[in-house]
Formats: C-alpha cells, sequence, structure tokens
C-alpha cells in the first residue's frame, strides 16, 4: 500500500492571491500563527500597528484583552488584564498611548503601552439615552463574549431588526464601536451599537459635536461599526447592517455615500493614497483620495471575511476575521 500524506506547511507553502485591477495583494493567512496554542482561538476584532510594525491585537479573552505581536507574527506578551469588559477597537494617540474603546463599559479608556490607566473618556459603565434596549445585545453575550460566532450569525436577522429598538441619536456613550484622530489631534467616535452616533472631541477630550441619525441612508446608520479620518481630515464611517459607507468633513457635512455591492462594511484604515474598507461578507474595497472606488476584492464567504482591519508603514493590510476563521486570528496582505 501507498502511503500518501498532505503538506503539513500548506498554508506556508501555497501562495494565494486576490486581485482587481492594477491591485494585487499576496494572503499570509498564518501570520499569527506564533501566538502561544493555548491563545489560538481567542477571537480578534481589530488592531493596530505603532512605528516599528508591532501589532496590537484586540482580544475576545477578558483575561488578555490586548496582545503584541512583532513585525513577523511573533508573540511579544499580553496585558490589559482587569480593564475592559468587551474591547471593540484600539488606536495609538498622538500622545504615544493607547486609546481602546470598550463597548461593553460605554467608555474609551486611555492607557500606557504598560497598561497603566490614564483617563477615561465618558463615564465607565453609563449608557446614554437612545431607547436602546440593552437585552438586545446581552442575550447575544456569556460571560463578556459572543458565546459563539454561528449563534451570533443566526441570530444576525433578529439582532438588526432589534437595533432598530434606538429611537434617537444622544450624546456619548453607548456601546461605542470605533476611535480615530485627525491631523489636529482631535477625536472621532463611532458609537454604534446601542447609539447612531458620530461624536468628534477637542483633543484635550472636550465634547465639541455629535451628529448622526438611526435609520438607512446618508448620515442615517443602522450600526456604524468601524471608523477612520482620512489624509484629508475626512471621516469615514461603515455601517456594518447598512452594508454602506459614509464619508463626512470633520465637521460632520456628508461628502459621500457609498452603497450596492457592498458586503457589510465592518473596519477601515487607510494611508496617505488610499482608503481600504474590509467587508464582513467576504471583500476588500479601495477608495483613492478622490473618494472613488478603484478596486474590490474578494467574493461572497471568501477568506476575507473582516471585522476589523489595520495597516503598517509600508502599507501591508492585516485582516481580523474575529470568528468568521477560527485559528486564525490575524491574516496579513501585502500588495505586490
Amino acid at each position: 500500500m501507498k502511503q500518501i500524506n498532505g503538506d503539513a506547511n500548506r498554508n506556508k507553502n501555497a501562495s494565494v492571491f486576490f486581485r482587481s485591477g492594477d491591485f494585487a495583494w499576496r494572503l499570509e493567512p498564518d501570520f499569527g500563527s506564533r501566538i502561544p496554542r493555548a491563545m489560538k482561538n481567542l477571537g480578534c476584532p481589530t488592531g493596530c500597528c505603532d512605528k516599528d510594525g508591532n501589532l496590537y491585537l484586540v482580544s475576545r479573552d477578558v483575561n488578555r484583552p490586548i496582545v503584541v505581536l512583532d513585525k513577523d507574527g511573533n508573540y511579544i506578551r499580553d496585558f490589559g488584564e482587569g480593564l475592559f469588559l468587551y474591547l471593540h477597537d484600539i488606536k495609538i494617540t498622538p500622545n504615544n498611548t493607547l486609546l481602546c474603546v470598550d463597548s461593553g463599559h460605554h467608555v474609551a479608556r486611555e492607557i500606557t503601552f504598560a497598561g497603566e490607566l490614564v483617563k477615561d473618556i465618558g463615564t465607565l459603565d453609563q449608557a446614554s439615552d437612545t431607547g436602546f434596549d440593552p437585552d438586545v445585545w446581552d442575550s447575544l453575550r456569556t460571560d463578556g463574549r459572543i458565546a459563539s460566532y454561528d449563534v451570533y450569525f443566526n441570530a444576525g436577522l433578529d439582532f438588526v431588526e432589534k437595533m432598530r429598538s434606538i429611537k434617537r441619536t444622544a450624546g456619548p456613550f453607548n456601546k461605542p464601536t470605533g476611535v480615530a484622530f485627525n491631523s489636529k489631534g482631535e477625536i472621532f467616535f463611532s458609537d454604534g451599537y446601542g447609539n447612531a452616533a458620530v461624536h468628534k472631541f477637542s483633543a484635550g477630550g472636550e465634547l465639541l459635536k455629535t451628529w448622526g441619525q438611526p435609520g438607512e441612508g446618508p448620515g442615517k446608520f443602522l450600526i456604524n461599526h468601524a471608523i477612520w479620518v482620512d489624509a484629508k481630515d475626512r471621516v469615514w464611517i461603515c455601517d456594518r447592517e447598512g452594508s454602506s459607507v459614509h464619508v463626512f468633513s470633520d465637521d460632520g457635512e456628508i461628502l459621500a455615500y457609498a452603497t450596492k455591492g457592498f458586503m457589510q462594511p465592518t473596519g477601515v484604515w487607510g494611508d496617505k493614497d488610499y482608503v481600504y474598507v474590509g467587508e464582513r461578507g467576504g471583500g476588500l474595497s479601495v477608495f483613492n483620495m478622490d473618494m472613488t472606488l478603484v478596486a474590490q476584492i474578494g467574493f461572497a464567504f471568501c477568506s476575507l471575511r473582516f471585522h476589523g482591519i489595520c495597516g503598517n508603514a509600508n502599507s501591508d493590510l492585516f485582516v481580523f476575521p474575529l470568528h468568521s476563521f477560527l485559528g486564525y486570528p490575524v491574516m496579513k496582505l501585502t500588495r505586490v
């Protein structure tokens, strides 16, 4: 009998490419494979990169909510235990600290790279009054985590319908989802799991303006899930359940609205030339600085099922599938 064995390193030895027009990327699914075995199925919603290319992963594990990898994907450390309930986004501030958006605690927590709390933006455990029914969220969570991807996915339609219980836009925060900074250091939040708002704060943390409405259409949100401020200080919002992307001036004027042909935009990141929108349904959409769509890769239910996205100084992109592909906490897309 001939014994035939498959390639145990097929993920490393095979090459997977995605192409759209002049844009092409090579997918490295095993980028996060050097995470310790006990941490393989953490579920990482998003992350951010520092100037040295180290990657700070957000984790669904309340005992190790921030996991750090070096530029080659090697595990360095984890920290932040006891600080967060449901960490959803993380960004490096202009002050070289970390600003962490906690949907569970209704707050953004600024911490040092050593994990020391600097300050909170918002009031810990105090949700703003939007009319949202918190049971919608709590029914999908167990001990501070989503019970499972299958439960979440199968409850998806019902969840969206119940999200319509949001009666009005309110101030910060009711289960905020994301944060970004403009060139002046001003801070912008997407407040989207229990609110339908974008909040603008001064660099010092003073609330300057709130905009947005519950609903569908330009400037209206079902779940404003992610936020980015581009190189021209325009504010990009991904409405996941609205399958749309909204672009605003930094004062809340609607500048562009992208819909049709998008599969649940969930994450957004940009460099000086492009804005990259990752889609939960399976794809990546790329816009240039004229707010023109220049590339779309992937297809429904392919391996590019984003919950979050970030990039490094080389504009390599990182895919955070969350529960879509257990065992792949983060994958890397390198442009070729």
